[in-house]
């Protein structure tokens, strides 16, 4: 009933219902459609799994043109993981042409929100530097990975520190033991998992 009224927050929860097979059966094309209501009101959340669903196909036939239209929509709405995902398009160039500067923008903006994935790849992209667009930034690097480690534990931010610490870095034996810490570290977590 809600849905029917218009309202974005019914339409995006009933998307959610149908795309997952919540107490409904899943139903991608009933997902799509109270998605698509939302998003005509503006309702950032259900742009980002609009641009999801199309992007990377779930349940349909890719459509990167729409993916990533939504996926921008929904990122000048703030949502967190439309600027990481846009980030590591614009980083890869996968699907669009790479653009460094666009690629750290987004990282910034998702990193701004304590994305750790975001963190750790400015963390490479200030580790090994970009061409001639982004200078080499050992310290920079250095304090993203530490960041991405305290907030969430990444296991990928500990290894790229790791790694830094053993071939990049001061090699003096603090950074050694640091570096077979973290190394360590990442072994047991990811043993645990």
């Amino acid at each position: 009933l809600a849905a029917n009224q218009n309202i974005p927050e019914a339409q995006f929860n009933l998307g959610v219902i149908y795309l997952y097979g919540l107490f409904a059966p899943y139903d991608i094309n009933k997902a799509i459609h109270y998605f698509s209501l939302a998003s005509n009101l503006g309702f950032q959340k259900a742009q980002y799994f609009l641009g999801c669903i199309y992007l990377f196909g779930y349940g349909i036939e890719k459509n990167v043109k729409k993916g990533i239209f939504y996926l921008t929509l929904s990122s000048k709405g703030n949502v967190i993981s439309a600027h990481y995902i846009l980030g590591s398009l614009y980083h890869e160039g996968k699907y669009i042409n790479c653009d460094i500067k666009k690629a750290i923008m987004h990282y910034k903006e998702a990193s701004s929100f304590n994305n750790q994935y975001a963190k750790n790849n400015l963390g490479v992209i200030y580790k090994n530097g970009f061409g001639s667009e982004v200078e080499k930034n050992i310290g920079y690097a250095i304090e993203l990975f530490n960041e991405a480690i305290n907030q969430k534990e990444d296991l990928l931010a500990m290894y790229n520190l790791a790694h830094l610490y053993i071939y990049d870095y001061d090699n003096n034996k603090q950074n050694l033991d640091n570096a077979i810490g973290l190394l360590i570290k990442v072994k047991v977590i990811d043993k645990d998992i």
